[in-house]
């Protein structure tokens, strides 16, 4: 009998170029009922961006109320505007039976897995530094400057890898993708054992 697909929370983690993006796009063709987390912005739509479907588009002071009601889970700064992922959103489709997928921050990452403890982290790291500047230079969309700095920001996330479940190098788009297929069907299991050692216990009252 196949494993039924128990809602999980996944957060996908690495530095820029890495491949995350690509990757979660695989593993999300193979789920049946998943959703990306949106994440919540105080800064103003741009171009042809859809609140609700590229960011929560709220004020700073909304955010800050959010912030202080415990509505975040996890959130950040930069050039003056939040970025947070609200926690309602969350909540509402794990309880329609939803598994969530987060293209996350490392700092985001860790601060959902401490608000969120059953959150499976998963490191995304390149084979080396050489090969992600290959692959941010062949994106064609920063200058030489801007890489280096990506560079140094990605050997300070690397460094904290450590602290996160699983560390794939995501050398080959196939097996990044059957890992992490396989780590969500182990963490799934557990979580069926979990229910039936559970259940076993309360039959004995």
């Amino acid at each position: 009998m196949a494993l039924e697909k128990k809602p999980v929370v996944v957060c996908i983690s690495g530095p820029s170029g890495v491949g995350k993006g690509t990757v979660l796009k695989e593993v999300l063709s193979q789920e049946d009922r998943a959703w990306v987390s949106i994440s919540a912005t105080s800064r103003p739509p741009r171009g042809q961006e859809e609140h609700g479907v590229d960011y929560y588009f709220v004020s700073k002071d909304e955010f800050q109320q959010m912030i202080a009601a415990d509505q975040i889970l996890e959130y950040d700064e930069f050039c003056g505007n939040y970025y947070g992922t609200p926690r309602a959103q969350i909540e509402a489709r794990l309880d329609a039976g939803y598994s969530i997928f987060m293209d996350i921050t490392v700092k985001g990452a860790l601060a959902v897995k401490k608000a969120l403890p059953q959150a499976i982290t998963i490191f995304l790291a390149p084979p080396n530094l050489q090969e992600l500047r290959s692959r941010l230079e062949f994106r064609d969309t920063e200058s030489p400057e801007k890489i280096t700095s990506r560079l140094a920001q990605a050997k300070q996330e690397i460094s904290q890898a450590p602290q996160f479940d699983y560390f794939l190098i995501n050398e080959c788009l196939e097996e990044t993708t059957a890992a992490v297929e396989q780590i969500l069907y182990v963490e799934r299991l557990r979580a069926c054992r979990r229910a039936l050692a559970i259940q076993a216990i309360l039959e004995k009252f």
